[in-house]
């Protein structure tokens, strides 16, 4: 959390809880990549079927995606 203050703050306390972007878990970087970009935001929130928080993808892992394509975390 770039601007946070008191890092020991739950991240709910310092997300907004208003028109968030979410996508499922199923998602292809190139649509994650459009809906980046049409609502010129930074980050998506990967949702499960209960609509709980599972990860997020930025525009910085579709960039290393794209620049790294055989990567993988190990």
């Amino acid at each position: 959390m770039r601007f946070a203050k008191n890092l020991q703050q739950k991240v709910s306390t310092l997300m907004t809880k208003n028109n968030l972007v979410t996508v499922s878990e199923d998602i292809s970087m190139d649509n994650a990549q459009k809906l980046l970009h049409e609502h010129r935001i930074e980050k998506l929130l990967v949702v499960d079927k209960n609509f709980k928080c599972v990860g997020l993808i930025t525009v910085k892992d579709i960039e290393k995606a794209e620049k790294f394509p055989f990567a993988s975390k190990g």
